[in-house]
């Protein structure tokens, strides 16, 4: 192996460090944030217990309506 070789190494080394620190980074403020990769950003999912409350509050009055909706027409028909 000559020097040539040994540097293009080294620098290719140097350059999977950069990479690999960055990432690193990326993974470790995902963590302090508490985002957990690949979830959706959803009440449902939060921390606050409120948060979570109002989001099964809201969703089940959401299918509530959306399922009254065909016994309203067929009581108005």
């Amino acid at each position: 192996m000559n020097d040539d070789e040994t540097l293009k190494l080294v620098e290719s080394l140097q350059q999977e460090i950069v990479y690999l620190r960055g990432r690193v980074d990326a993974l470790e403020s995902n963590q302090q944030m508490n985002q957990p990769e690949g979830l959706p950003k959803t009440w449902l999912l939060s921390h606050n217990y409120f948060k979570r409350a109002f989001g099964v509050y809201g969703l089940s009055l959401v299918a509530g309506i959306l399922i009254s909706i065909p016994f309203l027409c067929l009581y108005l028909l």
